[in-house]
């Protein structure tokens, strides 16, 4: 899986969200219908960073049926059914490193004062903050292991919590990929107010959660991949994993973690899109091996 360092691309996202040099264009808001709640700490909204804004649509709607409305010359909005699942922004490349990947936002109370936690905690900021008509304020840092995540806080409102399971093709979870897991559980519960638990344990490793009261909001693993920086992981829900993987390498794209039995009884895999952005596939419910 590669994963380059590309924070002048993800900055330039923010850039152009917020309207380059004081344009007035509005952006979507991050719900489908506003909501005027927010819920700091839940994980609100993906982009996806691309090199090939063409391609990657057709890649995502061939494989999840995606729909995509356009917002400017190389940002579109990612719909199904009808409703905002999250955007694409095109960045032009001008080495040979690959810049496509997923970005993830995390509402939270008061962006400058995260910001300033971020950095006060061996973080590092990267735009921001800016206010992007229609969308809320936001910024773009990195954690203190180096992992990407924007910070925002909606005009319009978060997603609701509820019990609804996310429908097939629609982002149903992130992980944190960490170098330090103990680093990285600190860190990040004290930066969005989660409380960590263990989950599953095999041999020496891991897999953790992060809650908050009693909703679930992410997970955090070891990095088993030495040529690979810490980063959100974003999962898709589908029905059958195996299938999606082979769908997937239909239309170009490569297999990081094939389906295994040992793995969430092969429910899960990970793949890399046309131009190197990483993604999960999920089929859920699923049950555990004992």
């Amino acid at each position: 899986m590669r994963l380059p360092i590309v924070g002048v691309w993800l900055a330039a996202m923010l850039l152009v969200a917020a309207g380059c040099a004081g344009s007035k264009e509005s952006y979507p808001s991050i719900t489908t219908d506003p909501t005027h709640v927010e819920i700091p700490g839940k994980v609100v909204w993906v982009d996806l960073i691309t090199e090939d804004l063409e391609g990657s649509k057709k890649f995502y709607g061939d494989l999840f049926g995606w729909s995509f409305e356009p917002v400017a010359d190389n940002y579109v909005t990612i719909t199904l059914d009808g409703a905002r699942l999250g955007g694409m922004l095109e960045v032009e490349r001008k080495d040979k490193e690959h810049v496509s990947q997923w970005l993830t936002y995390i509402s939270v109370a008061d962006v400058d004062a995260s910001v300033e936690f971020f950095e006060s905690n061996e973080g590092e900021l990267h735009y921001g903050p800016v206010d992007i008509a229609g969308r809320g304020r936001a910024a773009l840092v990195t954690d203190s292991q180096g992992g990407y995540v924007a910070l925002i806080r909606s005009d319009s409102g978060d997603p609701p919590d509820n019990d609804d399971l996310p429908g097939q093709h629609e982002f149903m979870w992130v992980d944190y990929v960490a170098n330090d897991t103990d680093q990285a559980i600190e860190f990040l519960g004290n930066a969005f107010g989660w409380k960590s638990e263990v989950h599953t344990q095999k041999e020496d490793r891991s897999y953790y959660v992060f809650k908050q009261g009693d909703e679930y909001r992410a997970g955090l693993f070891e990095n088993p991949w030495s040529h690979v920086r810490p980063n959100w992981l974003a999962y898709v829900r589908v029905a059958d994993a195996r299938e999606a993987v082979d769908r997937a390498t239909s239309l170009g794209g490569s297999v990081v973690l094939e389906p295994a039995p040992d793995i969430r009884n092969g429910s899960v895999a990970i793949i890399q899109d046309p131009f190197g952005a990483a993604i999960a596939l999920q089929k859920y419910p699923f049950k555990e091996s004992s």
